[in-house]
């Protein structure tokens, strides 16, 4: 009796082990009827190699041991959604300074034009500065012709004055001796009045050439000033291209931050 347990016992754990042998034929039939070491390919495992090589803190490339298979640990592209996130909030950091420095240098610009105008109202003053000084010289012109005038006419005077005397003296014996005094008289009151202008005369003359001279130094006043303004407006002008520049740096800076958040906003959208 105890035969026949023993042998029948050994026929069940057969008939048990060839199951279990049929059943694990079967599972590897259904996966491309290939063993389980093959199932990928060598192309397949240098890309999941290359991949894990890339993101070595994300990923690791492992095996996990089950009860009849050796399986491995899947290999993911990464997904930095925080990345992300922090390389927009970066941008959008970043364009907000951006948009600070573009009111520094508006501020700027205002504070420039002031400056600006200023020169341009010295420069306004100094024209009209430099008018009224050319026509006082243009009059000083006209006053020196005007003396060099009376001064010619003057001369031609106490020519005509001094012919007449002499012509009388040749008369004098045909005349009374009053007659002849009184004559005389004459032409000595002509001639002092004639001296007398003569002598107003190279007092206005002296008066306009100090007058002239004096112009003269104003005008070298006046070029000094023009020189100052002129050399303003142009330190001001290239204070202008600086602003300028830095306000097209700007812009192009402000649209690639823009440009940088919306890719990160569009990226997001993807990954959701």
């Amino acid at each position: 009796m105890k035969s026949i347990l023993f042998n029948f016992a050994v026929v069940l754990g057969f008939i048990l082990s060839a199951t279990g042998v049929l059943r694990a034929q079967y599972v590897v039939d259904t996966v491309r009827y290939q063993p389980v070491d093959t199932i990928r390919t060598a192309p397949e495992n240098d890309r999941q190699l290359r991949k894990t090589a890339e993101n070595p803190d994300v990923y690791q490339n492992g095996n996990t041991a089950g009860k009849y298979y050796k399986w491995e640990t899947p290999v993911f592209d990464m997904v930095d959604v925080d990345g992300i996130k922090q390389h927009k909030t970066d941008n959008e950091q970043y364009l907000y300074e951006v948009e600070v420095l573009e009111k520094v240098v508006n501020k700027n610009r205002k504070e420039l034009k002031s400056y600006q105008d200023q020169a341009k109202d010295y420069a306004k003053v100094l024209r009209n500065e430099q008018k009224n000084l050319k026509e006082k010289r243009n009059f000083y012109k006209e006053d020196e012709k005007l003396l060099k005038k009376e001064n010619k006419l003057r001369g031609r005077e106490l020519k005509l004055l001094r012919k007449e005397r002499k012509e009388f003296k040749k008369k004098t014996d045909e005349l009374s001796d009053w007659q002849v005094q009184d004559r005389l008289a004459q032409f000595d009151d002509r001639e002092r009045r004639i001296e007398a202008a003569q002598e107003k005369w190279g007092m206005k003359r002296e008066t306009l050439k100090y007058n002239v001279d004096k112009l003269a130094d104003q005008q070298k006043i006046l070029d000094e000033k023009d020189y100052e303004i002129s050399e303003r407006i142009r330190q001001l002008d290239v204070y202008q291209r600086d602003q300028d520049l830095k306000s097209k740096q700007l812009a192009v800076e402000r649209k690639q931050a823009k440009l940088e958040i919306k890719k990160a906003k569009a990226a997001l959208k993807q990954k959701k």
